[in-house]
């Protein structure tokens, strides 16, 4: 086998199979055109939050802010110390 198929872009089967002038995948039923993924891989745009677009090698940062359940609600931070009490 010297032609490999690509996987089914739907669930990432590898167990693709030709049928007619379509790829077909068995295990979700998917049914594809292959000049039709590899037009849409080309034309895909990934952008980043102010709205530029990204290639290949840009670095990154994610950032992610979430609530964090169970505390008393202050957080310490690190250039803060803590406030003593008076006795």
């Amino acid at each position: 086998m010297t032609d490999a198929l690509p996987p089914c872009p739907e669930c990432g089967s590898t167990f693709t199979y030709e049928m007619g002038a379509l790829l077909s995948c068995p295990e979700c039923g998917h049914e594809w055109s292959p000049e039709a993924a590899a037009a849409a891989a080309d034309a895909q745009e990934v952008r980043d939050s102010v709205g530029n677009v990204l290639a290949d090698g840009d670095t990154v940062t994610v950032i992610k802010e979430g609530v964090v359940v169970g505390g008393e609600g202050r957080h310490e931070s690190p250039r803060h110390p803590p406030r003593r009490r008076r006795p």
